[in-house]
This record gives structure tokens, C-alpha cells and sequence, in this order.
């Protein structure tokens, strides 16, 4: 009932004044509220497959590195920390939006290949932390694990990286083509959204990066 209506009597008691055809009533219908949610879709997954597309190249050129050090794990894993958090939340919210059930069980997997290179690698910057405040032997609170017969903290980093470096193999691809298959599904306008939102973001996620390799950190 909108407000200072005037209530007149009607067949079925007081209420309301009968709606006028045709007149407004400044409630989107639920098929055009739809539409626009969907709208969101292209560009949102462009800031997602940008997110993801950074972070991959972290992991390729550092993490994944024979040459890399803990120290520089440890630097990184904050910033693909924050790439895959953003990916994984875009991708939440795609999930939202979708209507198809083929499309949401690609989602899914996606969210869940995501959801487990943010777990090993909170787990990676966990032990290259303890490394660096001397838990493997060199802080004078600790003996040297060799001699209790324990493996040095960074041979377990390393496992941890070669499980995480096997199912970023095994999953890059196919998440690539799950977008491949998202892609054939958008009209030429919101191929165009898709492309413009994921050059932005990738140009912004770049730009962070450097700044990351230079500082060590984001600014507030």
C-alpha cells in the first residue's frame, strides 16, 4: 500500500484502491530482475579469470621454481593469497547467478580446484614462517631436528610444493576449458563486457604485482 492512499470501501471490505491497468507499481518483474543480475555475469567473470590467470603466473615463475628460495615463497604467498581469495569469491558469485546446471558443475569445479590451492598455500606460508623464526633448528629454543631424527623444515615445503605444483597441472587445463565453454555461450555484446573487464583487471593485478616483487607488500 503505497502511502497517504486513500482506503475506500470495496466488495471485499476496506483496502486498498484497486490498481489501475497498466500502472506502475515500481517493482521490477522477476524475469527482467533476472536479466539485469545477469548482466553482471560477463564482467565478473572477466575480474575472476583475470584474478586466477595472475596468480597461475605467480606460481609458474616463483613458487614452482627449482631456483626459489623460502624466503621468496614466504614473500609471495600473501599476494596469491589475495588473487585466489578474489578468485574464489567471484566465483561464489557467479554461482549465484546461474541458471544452467552444466555451467554450475563446471563452476563448482573450478571453486573447488580454487579452494585447494588457497588451502596448500596458507599451509606452504605457515611452514616457510615457522622456517624463518628458526622453528627448524636455528632459534636457540629448538635443537636441530637432524638430531632427533626429524627431516629439516624445508623438505616438507618442498613436498608441499610438489603436491601443489601436480594438481596445478592437473587442473590448469580444465578450468581453461571451462572457460572455453563459458565463452562460446556469450553473445558478441557480453564477449565484449567479458574481454574489456578482464583486460582492466589484469592490467590492475599486473601493477600490483610489480609493486609486490619491488616492496614486498601492497600499500594500505
Amino acid at each position: 500500500m503505497q502511502p497517504n492512499a486513500v482506503v475506500q470501501p470495496s466488495s471485499r471490505g476496506y483496502g486498498p484502491p484497486p490498481r489501475e491497468k497498466g500502472r506502475r507499481s515500481g517493482v521490477v518483474p522477476a524475469r527482467s530482475a533476472d536479466a539485469m543480475i545477469k548482466m553482471n555475469l560477463p564482467p565478473l567473470m572477466g575480474r575472476r579469470n583475470a584474478a586466477y590467470d595472475c596468480a597461475a603466473e605467480l606460481m609458474t615463475g616463483v613458487l614452482f621454481s627449482e631456483q626459489s628460495s623460502s624466503e621468496e615463497r614466504r614473500r609471495i604467498c600473501p599476494r596469491l593469497l589475495s588473487l585466489l581469495e578474489s578468485a574464489e569469491a567471484d566465483t561464489r558469485a557467479v554461482l549465484a547467478m546461474l541458471s544452467s546446471p552444466d555451467t554450475e558443475a563446471r563452476e563448482r569445479n573450478q571453486l573447488a580446484c580454487i579452494e585447494m590451492f588457497c588451502s596448500a598455500i596458507r599451509t606452504l606460508y605457515c611452514f616457510a614462517e615457522l622456517e624463518a623464526r628458526g622453528f627448524d633448528g636455528r632459534s636457540r629454543f629448538h635443537s636441530a631436528p637432524e638430531k632427533n631424527g626429524l627431516p629439516p623444515l624445508h623438505s616438507t615445503e618442498s613436498v608441499i610444493v610438489a603436491r601443489l605444483h601436480d594438481l596445478f597441472m592437473r587442473s590448469h587445463e580444465r578450468i581453461r576449458r571451462y572457460r572455453g565453454y563459458a565463452a562460446k555461450n556469450f553473445s558478441a555484446a557480453n564477449a565484449e563486457r567479458h574481454a574489456r573487464s578482464y583486460r582492466a583487471y589484469s592490467e590492475l593485478y599486473h601493477n600490483e604485482n610489480n609493486y609486490v616483487s619491488r616492496n614486498h607488500e601492497l600499500p594500505d
